[in-house]
């Protein structure tokens, strides 16, 4: 399952990129929205660059690798192999290293992206966090479900 940001700007048409690779394999679905925890409810992995999807796996769970330099990408979290060595069975996340993980960073996540309409809503989300106006969400993951 491939599914798309919900602030994406829709200009990189990632459904057609994703349906162009995919092409012929029956094996990949993009979808445009969802419900994300019953997305990693039925996961066995995720593969992200460097997203708040992957600190919602982690807490589900779920064998996570990142692409990028994500800051959860760390041993005992993520995958450290190969992403061939991910998809032939990448065990779970140390589940006493994610716990500590997300109470270390549970003020850090907001909202929000680096570009676009989803910059606008992460400094306001910002804003909010250092007037103390919101508080870090419970579990730890901002934005989850999005």
């Amino acid at each position: 399952v491939v599914k798309q940001h919900p602030l994406d700007n829709g200009l990189a048409r990632w459904d057609r990129q994703t349906r162009a690779a995919a092409a012929g394999s029956g094996r990949v679905v993009f979808l445009d929205g969802g419900a994300l925890g019953e997305i990693l409810a039925r996961a066995r992995g995720v593969v992200t660059v460097n997203s708040t999807v992957g600190l919602a796996a982690l807490a589900e769970g779920v064998a996570v690798h990142a692409l990028g330099a994500a800051i959860y990408g760390r041993v005992g979290l993520t995958h450290d192999g190969t992403l061939d060595g991910f998809w032939h069975g990448a065990p779970p996340p140390d589940a006493l290293r994610v716990a500590a993980f997300l109470r270390h960073i549970r003020p850090a996540p907001v909202r929000g992206s680096f570009d676009g309409h989803g910059a606008r809503i992460g400094a306001e989300a910002i804003a909010r966090r250092l007037a103390g106006a919101d508080a870090a969400p419970r579990d730890g993951v901002a934005g989850r479900g999005a």
